[in-house]
C-alpha cells in the first residue's frame, strides 16, 4: 500500500509487539499507508476514511523475504536437473545476458505480486545480473509500482572469475 487511508474494523489483529498481543475484535488504522492506531472494537471511533470489515478475517504483520534475485522469476525451468556450478555456466549466464532493463522491470513487478499473494510486504533482492546500466534501478521500479518495500542487496558470487556475460563492464570490480 502506498497511500491513502483505510479504518480496518472487526479484525482478530495479530501483533508482533514483546506479548505477541492477539485483538479478536479489533480496528486498525491506515493514514498515508502507515499503520497510525490498533485497539478493540470498544474503542473506535469512525472516521471520513474508507472501511474494510474484516469479520471473520485474521489480520497479522507483512512478512519480510530476505533473499531473493527477482530476475529468477523469468528464468523458471531453465536448467532444471543441472548441479548450481552448471546451472550458472550453462544456464543462467546464457539466458541473462539478453535481459533488457524492460525484463529487469518485468521481473520487479512480478517478484512483488508473488511476494504480495504470500503476504510477504518487504522483499530483499540481491541483484547481480547487470549486462547493461539500469538493471538495478528498472527491477526496484518494478516492485514499487507494486507497492512492496524493496530493499536492493548487492549479490556476490566469489569463484575467482568474471561471468562478463551477466556484469556490464562498469560493475566490475
Amino acid at each position: 500500500m502506498t497511500g491513502g487511508d483505510l479504518d480496518i474494523i472487526n479484525a482478530h489483529l495479530v501483533t508482533i509487539d514483546s506479548e505477541w498481543t492477539e485483538i479478536h475484535s479489533g480496528f486498525m488504522l491506515l493514514r498515508g499507508g502507515r499503520i497510525t492506531s490498533l485497539g478493540p472494537m470498544s474503542e473506535y471511533q469512525k472516521s471520513s476514511a474508507a472501511q474494510h470489515d474484516c469479520s471473520g478475517s485474521f489480520v497479522f504483520p507483512g512478512l519480510i523475504n530476505t533473499h531473493t534475485h527477482s530476475f529468477q522469476t523469468l528464468t523458471r525451468g531453465i536448467g532444471e536437473g543441472l548441479g548450481v556450478w552448471d546451472w550458472f555456466s550453462k544456464a543462467i549466464d546464457r539466458v541473462v545476458g539478453h535481459l533488457t532493463v524492460g525484463d529487469a522491470r518485468t521481473a520487479g513487478q512480478l517478484t512483488a505480486l508473488e511476494a504480495v499473494l504470500s503476504g510477504t510486504t518487504t522483499v530483499v533482492d540481491y541483484n547481480y545480473p547487470h549486462p547493461r546500466p539500469g538493471m538495478a534501478e528498472a527491477t526496484i521500479a518494478g516492485m514499487r509500482e507494486v507497492g512492496v518495500r524493496t530493499v536492493l542487496a548487492r549479490g556476490i558470487l566469489d569463484t575467482g572469475t568474471v561471468h562478463a556475460e551477466i556484469v556490464h563492464s562498469t560493475s566490475v570490480e
